[in-house]
Order: structure tokens, then C-alpha cells, then sequence
């Protein structure tokens, strides 16, 4: 009995500061192994994607769990990721505006996924601040998406570095469930 007091207090402090309440089974504190997400497009449907200068370009992947709750694979670009803390400084962001980008032929991708996501919440003055995780093994859903469209010449338009792509919204997305770690989760465009 002073044992499950002791973790209800515990689990509800963890909630009442923003952070985590305990769960069962307890989340792995290393990767348990990896799992390799594969977009394919067919050849005679053009596809395109339009790269920020801000960021890597577009998010092909997603990953959310088997009840639809969706992780957070790569930490926010604009800004450092701080790490959830009593003490939350300000992070330190970009001074540039970021261009419009350009264009790039899409002809397929793939990621290797070893579990790692980011648990994001707020500290300080409403600050997003986050801490690395792993996945356990189990059941997930990984979307696969990218937008149909064509490389346009630039138009003059203020900010942009190259060819465009031409109207992409919204993408065409694929879902396909998966264990990890396990083997090699196929996806391919247009359905």
C-alpha cells in the first residue's frame, strides 16, 4: 500500500510540472533496434518537393503509435530544442528569414527509424522545450506522403532560389502498419 502511494504521488507530481507520468511498461532507454521506411513513386506520375531554406526539406515520414498517437521524429528547426527543466532559458533561434526555396524532382526516399522521438511540452514563459525518447517494440503506423507536381521556372518572385514546384496540395499519403524493430516497411505512390 506505500508503495503505490509513494508512485501515485510521484506520477502525479510528474504531471503537475509539465513532465511525463509513469507508465507501464517503462519506455526503453536505448534504441531496441531499427526498421527501414521505404517510399517508392511510379516513374509516369510526376512528383516534386519544394525545399525551405530552413529546414531539410519535406517531411516524408511519419510515425504514430497502433492507438493513432503520433511521435514527434525530428525536433523543431527553428529554434534549439531545449531540454525540459526547472531552469528554461530562452533558446536560441535563427536571425535570418528564411528564403522560399526551390524545387527538387521527387522520385522516392527512405529513413531508418531506430524508435527515437522527441516528447515536446513547455517550460518557462510557454518555451517548447523536449527530451529524447525511445519506442518500445510493438505496433505503428508509419505515413508516407509526398506531393504530385512538376519544376516550374522561377517567376522573379522575391526570395525564391530556383525552379519551383508547381501546385502540390494536398499530398498523396500512403499508411502502412508495422512492427518494430522488424524488417523493411514498403510504401509506394499513387494508391
Amino acid at each position: 500500500m506505500r508503495i503505490e502511494t509513494v508512485v501515485l504521488a510521484i506520477a502525479a507530481g510528474a504531471a503537475a510540472c509539465g513532465g511525463r507520468p509513469l507508465s507501464l511498461p517503462e519506455l526503453p532507454e536505448r534504441s531496441l533496434g531499427t526498421v527501414v521506411l521505404r517510399l517508392t513513386v511510379d516513374p509516369a506520375t510526376p512528383f516534386c518537393d519544394q525545399v525551405s531554406g530552413c529546414s531539410s526539406g519535406p517531411g516524408h515520414f511519419g510515425i504514430a503509435t497502433a492507438s493513432g498517437t503520433k511521435l514527434a521524429l525530428d525536433p523543431p528547426s527553428w529554434c534549439e530544442l531545449l531540454e525540459c527543466t526547472d531552469q528554461c532559458p530562452a533558446p536560441r533561434c535563427r536571425t535570418s528569414a528564411c528564403s522560399i526555396g526551390w524545387g527538387n524532382v521527387f522520385s522516392g526516399a527512405e529513413r531508418a527509424w531506430d524508435g527515437s522521438y522527441y516528447e515536446l511540452g513547455t517550460c518557462g514563459a510557454g518555451v517548447t522545450c523536449g527530451s529524447r525518447r525511445y519506442a518500445p517494440a510493438g505496433h505503428y503506423v508509419a505515413s508516407m506522403c509526398a506531393g504530385q507536381g512538376i519544376l516550374v521556372p522561377p517567376d522573379g518572385t522575391l526570395g525564391a532560389d530556383g525552379p519551383q514546384c508547381s501546385a502540390q496540395d494536398p499530398p498523396d499519403c500512403v499508411m502502412v502498419p508495422f512492427d518494430f524493430p522488424g524488417p523493411p516497411v514498403l510504401g509506394h505512390l499513387p494508391l
